[in-house]
């Protein structure tokens, strides 16, 4: 359940910068994509670092999302780890990027 929170989390976070920023709310789920919208917006770099520097581990994150929510997964500690990294990463780089958008 860790990466699926993980995941929850980090897809909320993502679309509050949209809506605070870019004033809607998309509809769609996977992180990857929310991440492209945000860099499309900002044109910050370090977004973008982030998506080519952690590609495997934004699909293991989005798959921790759909497996749990319409399957079965069985995921290790180490796995959790990882999926609460990346979280706290994505968070810590949206502050960031955030810090540096005109309200």
């Amino acid at each position: 359940m860790a990466c699926f929170y993980a995941e929850q989390s980090t897809q909320l976070r993502l679309k509050a910068f949209i809506l605070r920023h870019m004033g809607f709310m998309p509809r769609i789920h996977d992180i990857r994509e929310l991440l492209a919208i945000i860099y499309k917006y900002t044109r910050d770099s370090r977004v973008d670092e982030l998506m080519r520097r952690f590609r495997r581990e934004l699909r293991d994150l989005v798959e921790g999302y759909v497996v749990a929510r319409y399957g079965s997964i069985d995921y290790s500690r180490d796995d959790a780890e990882v999926c609460i990294g990346l979280m706290r990463d994505l968070w810590r780089l949206i502050e960031s990027v955030e810090g540096g958008c005109v309200r």
